[in-house]
């Protein structure tokens, strides 16, 4: 079968991670409200693709690891647990 020859392996997830991230953002939108689950959803975003780099996933230039960086995404989930603290 032609699909088990496509390389790499990992793009046969796509369907299954796009269900998953559709599934969440559902979620997300319905607990949080827009606003936060937009934000959440970035800053997902963010740090996900600051580990590709740090560990050279997919084949990506690993890059060093910023504190600073880590920093800016921290202050984003604060903020967003701040706003929904009741």
């Amino acid at each position: 079968m032609a699909l088990w020859q496509v390389q790499p392996k990992y793009m046969l997830l796509g369907g299954v991670i796009g269900a998953f991230i559709t599934y969440t953002v559902i979620k997300a939108m319905a607990s949080l409200g827009p606003a936060q689950a937009v934000m959440l959803i970035v800053v997902s975003q963010l740090l996900i693709a600051y580990m590709i780099e740090i560990f050279g996933i997919f084949g990506v230039d690993k890059q060093p690891f910023e504190w600073r960086r880590v920093l800016g995404m921290a202050i984003c989930i604060g903020g967003i647990i701040l706003f929904k603290w009741e």
